[in-house]
């Protein structure tokens, strides 16, 4: 028995000496000590060289890589030279998949976002994507000094953050007051129901005739422009230009269907009229951020009221457009938000407003499509007599 034992002894002392032998002859070296890569890209391992008593052995070398490149994370990958089936040398190297894009931020709302007073910012308009995590997983905060529960303007930022801790911010302005995002929707909104101070006008029992009618200019865009060309409206009462807007306020305008080179308020300053309907702004409406177009409008405003202090001006609300928008450089929604910064403007200015809605749009809020044009947002020829009878039906002139 003991004669056995030994022979077994021995023949396992003679197998790890040879299993010494072998490894101690091994070498096997990875070119990289750790690989960093980006999530969704492919992974490049380091190469490696091995050898056994000197002896070229790459082609014995095995690699397990476990690494999936679409999920952050560390994974180990396993290098082993093996001979006959004998793991001989294993090299174990950490791989860290990495998400190192911020995630994308877009919002209809432009740069600025309408709260009610009292009630929390409603992120809702904000879209988020990103490269790794889905939009359910980002987190979306309002940061900066502002109080919802005082109206006002405040300046504040918004930050996407994904799981990986990269972020995104969208710098803008929180309106808060007595209006919500939700409540621009066409179809939804109503002016009137935010005219706390009887800036728009309301409907009269009797229009005015045509010699009232007449003692109005008008300075506006292109619809104004069709308007005089058409003679809905008396040509030499009307100034103005194709694409008008606080931005080309100061161009030369078309006054009586001849194209001049004088501004609006130059020529508005010679003729010092009784009253006058201002009408401009759908070009710059899209621009997504009523709050800037409407202080461009109220210092235009404010030059007119200075050049002609007896002239009563009055704001004519921003046309609808049809579903769809068609070639409209604005949405109904952006229109809806241009409208209602106008009449804030006009409380602050004391200034009143015309607001065709009720004239021009159908019962899902947007332009009445019979009335317009193929673009959207031009009234056809036979149509200008609907916006002259809004004139008519809610202009009022001072007893």
């Amino acid at each position: 028995m003991k004669k056995y034992l030994k022979i077994i002894l021995i023949f396992l002392f003679a197998v790890t000496g040879a299993y010494l032998a072998l490894t101690a002859g091994t070498v096997l070296t990875v070119h990289e000590q750790s690989v960093t890569a980006l999530v969704g890209e492919e992974i490049q391992l380091p190469g490696y060289t091995a050898s056994l008593f000197s002896r070229d052995m790459n082609d014995a070398v095995s690699v397990a890589d476990p690494t999936d490149k679409d999920h952050t994370g560390t994974y180990t990958v396993t290098y082993r030279l093996s001979w006959h089936g004998i793991p001989l040398r294993t090299v174990r190297i950490p791989v860290t998949v990495r998400d190192v894009d911020a995630p994308v931020i877009e919002t209809d709302t432009g740069g600025v976002l309408f709260v009610k007073t009292g009630e929390p910012a409603d992120l809702s308009a904000f879209r988020v994507s990103d490269n790794y995590d889905a939009p359910e997983n980002i987190s979306l905060t309002v940061s900066g000094d502002y109080d919802l529960n005082t109206e006002g303007r405040y300046n504040v930022r918004i930050t996407a953050a994904d799981t990986g801790g990269n972020t995104a911010e969208k710098h803008l302005v929180l309106a808060v007051g007595d209006i919500s995002e939700s409540d621009f929707a066409p179809g939804v909104f109503d002016l009137y129901a935010y005219d706390h101070s009887g800036v728009c006008f309301s409907g009269l029992a009797e229009p005015a005739d045509d010699g009232m009618f007449d003692r109005i200019y008008f300075v506006g865009d292109s619809n104004f422009v069709n308007m005089a060309k058409y003679k809905a409206v008396n040509p030499q009462r009307v100034l103005a230009r194709h694409a008008m807007s606080p931005g080309t306020f100061d161009l030369p305008v078309i006054y009586g269907n001849v194209q001049t080179d004088r501004s609006a308020l130059q020529i508005i300053s010679e003729i010092q009229p009784e009253y006058c309907i201002v009408g401009m702004g759908l070009s710059e409406a899209g621009n997504r951020n009523p709050l800037v177009l409407a202080d461009a409008y109220e210092q235009c405003m404010i030059r007119l009221q200075e050049a002609c202090p007896d002239t009563t001006f009055v704001i004519s609300s921003l046309f609808p457009v049809i579903k769809g928008q068609g070639k409209a450089p604005a949405s109904q929604t952006e229109i809806n938000r241009i409208n209602y910064c106008l009449m804030k403007m006009c409380e602050r200015i004391h200034m009143n407003m015309i607001y065709n809605s009720e004239w021009l749009t159908d019962s899902e809020g947007y332009a009445e499509k019979d009335y317009f044009l193929n673009d959207g947002f031009h009234l056809k020829a036979g149509y200008f007599s609907i916006y002259t009878d809004c004139i008519r039906y809610t202009f009022h002139f001072p007893e």
